[in-house]
């Protein structure tokens, strides 16, 4: 990764290029969305500050590596640097799960 993530453009493991763009802040995350490089097409990367989410990280990727499920965002990739953990997946137009849920609440 070349740069912490508010700078205007980051390059994330030779392949996303994830630009100044962000929706609002989940509690343990941040969601932006990137382009690959190798295809064109939009991806989303989730940022974990370290070191406070390590745990969080490694448990989200041990997860996510055994569900399989159309609902559910496949990781393309998963990369860090000196201050950020990325999980880069398909993107998802909704921003978090967090906004999703608070939206659409059933009364």
């Amino acid at each position: 990764v070349e740069g912490p993530p508010d700078k205007q453009r980051v390059i994330i493991g030779n392949r996303f290029v994830m630009e100044n763009y962000s929706f609002p802040d989940g509690e343990t995350s941040t969601y932006r969305q990137a382009t690959d490089l190798n295809t064109t097409e939009l991806v989303g990367v989730r940022l974990y500050r370290k070191p406070h989410f390590t745990e969080l990280v490694l448990h989200e990727l041990e997860l996510r590596q055994t569900i399989h499920h159309p609902n559910i965002v496949t990781i393309l990739g998963s990369y860090e640097d000196e201050s950020y953990y990325y999980i880069v997946g398909h993107f998802h137009a909704g921003g978090t799960s967090r906004l999703f849920t608070s939206s659409h609440q059933s009364y």
